[in-house]
């Protein structure tokens, strides 16, 4: 037994030392880069611009995924076996490849997004050297480093599991414990890898492609105040709460904020998927960072008036008041509305129709008669939401 202790101990040693260093190294997330403001960028800028995004997608990011998949496989996280064998010795040479990737990766996206024009409106014939597209990808790269550092630490947790368990064979307790240690890093593993990738890919994609990833990903942040409006219509059928009028007047505004929650996503899943045989259109190519950046932030807004909606409409039944009075929840709706309005406008001014096999007479205004409609809906919604609000 002391055999295998001192053996496994002298073989992880060295790794568990080279993790604690690249811990202690990337322990801070990217520093904000001092961005130049210059009036114009020379096309030499703009080429250099381009070859450093190019860089990123041609060599950096995709060396990342495969040093990735080479830690899978020397700590050996792919086997089936109950206990791993991993090799520390490549490890260790990986994990040094890594380090050195990750730096050069800072500074080829930091390098990219030193020069920017200092009006984001003036920059919508820059193409992918806007600053809308350099700032997204400074965040997610930086998004990238932190969750690789997060890697590091899931990796010191399943060799010092591996450890337990090899000094201690016979004991069920710490090979389930490294098996569950095995199956975090690789998942975390499978998440940077997956990062990379989509890094990689919005550095050569449009802007809206870029918006469209966003968006998809921000359709689960309405989960949420979904969960809490059944929790309220159930409160009423379950009597949870003295029924009153009030309460019965809430449990109704719940119902039309779920309607109008659903809207909500049915347009953003739409937008995010424009080369369906439904919606083929996309954006167009010269809109501004500041334009972009506004869409970028729409559904953000979008959630949190939603949440503040859901939060007064819960308060107000446990407590059978109207907090903040008629006034507060109008404010909130006429908030949630302004701020589909203006992005309707913005999606309609700049919306172009893409090629599909039917009648091309039909294309030009196939997303604008959706958006009619869906404006129809929401408006609808809208409508019956405060003729409840109304009547009490």
């Amino acid at each position: 037994m002391a055999e295998l202790e001192s053996s496994s101990s002298l073989q992880a040693a060295p790794i568990l030392e080279a993790l604690r260093d690249l811990i202690l190294r990337h322990n801070q997330s990217m520093p904000e880069s001092a961005s130049v403001k210059k009036e114009h960028l020379t096309q030499d800028e703009r080429n250099y611009k381009n070859e450093l995004l190019d860089e990123l997608h041609l060599s950096l990011l995709p060396a990342i995924q495969d040093q990735l998949s080479s830690l899978s496989t020397s700590l050996s996280l792919l086997q089936r076996a109950s206990n791993p064998n991993p090799n520390f010795g490549l490890t260790c040479q990986i994990l040094s490849e890594l380090d050195e990737t990750m730096y050069e990766t800072i500074y080829c996206i930091e390098s990219a997004a030193i020069a920017t024009v200092p009006d984001d409106t003036q920059d919508h014939h820059m193409g992918r050297c806007k600053d809308f597209r350099c700032t997204h990808l400074v965040l997610s790269i930086s998004d990238l480093i932190d969750s690789l550092r997060s890697m590091f630490g899931y990796c010191t947790s399943f060799i010092e599991s591996w450890q337990r368990s090899t000094q201690y064979p016979d004991i069920p307790m710490y090979r389930t414990a490294t098996c569950r240690a095995r199956g975090d890093l690789l998942k975390n593993i499978n998440l940077c890898t997956r990062l990379a990738g989509n890094i990689s890919r919005w550095t050569q994609v449009s802007d809206f492609e870029v918006l469209q990833d966003e968006w998809k990903e921000k359709l689960e942040s309405f989960d949420s105040s979904l969960v809490d409006l059944v929790e309220l219509t159930q409160s009423q059928i379950s009597r949870q709460y003295n029924p009153t009028p009030l309460r019965e007047h809430m449990v109704e505004l719940a119902r039309w904020t779920t309607l109008l929650i659903k809207l909500a996503r049915m347009l953003l899943t739409n937008i995010s998927n424009t080369r369906s045989k439904n919606l083929p259109f996309t954006l167009d190519a010269e809109m501004n960072s500041e334009t972009l950046s506004l869409l970028k932030e729409r559904p953000d807004t979008m959630v949190y008036l939603f949440g503040c909606l859901v939060i007064t409409l819960s308060d107000s039944c446990a407590r059978d008041t109207l907090m903040g009075g008629q006034a507060a929840i109008r404010d909130q709706i006429q908030k949630l509305t302004f701020t589909f309005e203006s992005t309707l406008v913005v999606l309609a001014a700049h919306n172009i129709a893409l090629p599909f096999e039917i009648d091309p007479s039909t294309l030009e205004n196939d997303f604008e008669t959706w958006l009619s409609e869906w404006q129809k809906s929401w408006h609808t919604g809208i409508r019956h939401f405060l003729g409840v609000l109304d009547s009490f």
